[in-house]
């Protein structure tokens, strides 16, 4: 099923949120919008790559960590997500783990690297040049 806006996940007892807690480091607030941004689209690539079944929805938080929350429609989805973090079925209503490295590469081999075609593609070859 697709990813939905927050608001469209359906709040029924199979419902699960699943929040990705992103370590933190000394930095500007522009490395920081990097770092969720990216980590964003990581798991985005992921949810997509595993054909999830029910509707899903991804946010980016920044208070009073940089976190990730997702919320799954259904807890078998959650647990797939889970699965490749490490977090054991069954899955609580609401259930976090760190995204550090070792979790973040779990989660790029599934969604794969991010696709660079495009406009910052274009903006690195003339960079290059």
């Amino acid at each position: 099923m697709p990813k939905v806006h927050w608001l469209d996940v359906p709040h029924t007892s199979s419902y699960r949120m699943v929040i990705g807690v992103i370590p933190a480091e000394e930095g500007s607030d522009m490395l920081y919008s990097t770092e969720l941004k990216s980590n964003l689209y990581l798991i985005a690539r992921a949810c997509s790559r595993l054909h999830l079944k029910g509707r899903y929805a991804l946010q980016a938080v920044r208070s009073p960590q940089l976190e990730v929350r997702m919320v799954f429609e259904r807890a078998e989805d959650a647990e797939a997500v889970g699965a490749i973090v490490g977090l054991v079925p069954p899955l609580p209503v609401e259930s976090s783990f760190l995204l550090d490295a070792r979790n973040s590469a779990q989660l790029e081999m599934i969604g794969g690297p991010p696709d660079l075609r495009g406009a910052g593609r274009q903006a690195r070859e003339r960079a290059a040049r």
